[in-house]
């Protein structure tokens, strides 16, 4: 049910000219003005019916990361509409393109692709140490920003190591994008699901970066083929070309490993591997 824009326009008085963004399984996003600095803002406001832990799971995360370019949570709280009770909370606006449209436009600079690949690893390093995966980089969840810097953004599926799992074990599949998602989060293997598993999605997304497409999607029928692709196949060879390093490719060829033990072992052994190539 979509969030209705009067309901926001009354019970947010603090922000104008509210906008639809887009919406995901358990809410929906807009952007707005700070009324009172004129800033430009990212409302997210979770449906009624969202599991509340998970809400609350996502803005602990986005939370946590101030300096490592994830969005800032500036504001956050409570609403209640007619429909029931929501959760909401309020981040900085990253002006920028996401990676996905990047892609769409063309090949992009080998030099700023591994620069940005190394600005996420320095995120997930973070998310590391904060006991957080992020389980959906892709290139739709990272912006590149206006002075050329990678941001990632959405923490609405992440996992807390430390805290218990909001999936039962015994589900099938887990929250996942297909296509990036690694075998063990595809089938929902919680007892392997680490950063390793975020490593492996960002080298889908570097690769895809690199070669303008992601082979596990690519004229696939249905979200079966891209299974059996992921946990079957390895990604193809990068095409080499001028200024794409051989150091950056034999990281993402180990990023995407199937196995989980022949991948990097944590970010910051990944984030060496690359500032010493």
């Amino acid at each position: 049910m979509s969030v209705d824009l009067n309901w926001l326009a009354a019970e947010f008085k603090n922000l104008r000219d509210i906008q639809v963004l887009g919406s995901g399984g358990q809410k929906e996003v807009f952007s707005a003005h700070d009324a009172a600095t004129g800033d430009l803002v990212v409302l997210k406001i979770f449906h009624a019916s969202a599991d509340p832990e998970r809400a609350l799971r996502e803005l602990t995360a986005a939370a946590g990361f101030d300096g490592h370019r994830v969005p800032r949570v500036i504001d956050s709280g409570t609403a209640t509409s007619n429909v029931g009770d929501h959760i909401w909370f309020v981040e900085e606006f990253v002006e920028g393109r996401t990676l996905a449209e990047m892609i769409l436009a063309g090949a992009g600079d080998p030099a700023d692709i591994r620069r940005w690949a190394g600005q996420l690893l320095e995120t997930l390093v973070a998310a590391e140490a904060a006991g957080v995966v992020h389980r959906d980089i892709k290139p739709a969840n990272v912006i590149i920003d206006t002075s050329g810097d990678a941001w990632l953004i959405d923490f609405g599926i992440a996992r807390h190591l430390g805290l218990l799992s909001v999936t039962p074990t015994s589900a099938f599949m887990g929250p996942h994008s297909a296509g990036y998602a690694p075998p063990e989060q595809f089938v929902y293997s919680k007892r392997d699901i680490d950063t390793r598993a975020d490593l492996f999605a960002l080298g889908v997304t570097v690769y895809e970066c690199l070669e303008g497409h992601n082979p596990y999607t690519r004229g696939a029928l249905n979200r079966d083929e891209i299974l059996t692709r992921v946990t079957t196949t390895d990604l193809p060879p990068i095409a080499m070309r001028d200024g794409i390093s051989p150091s950056l490719v034999d990281l993402v060829q180990s990023m995407t490993r199937r196995p989980i033990s022949q991948r990097p072992a944590s970010a910051v052994e990944a984030l060496e591997w690359l500032r010493e190539s």
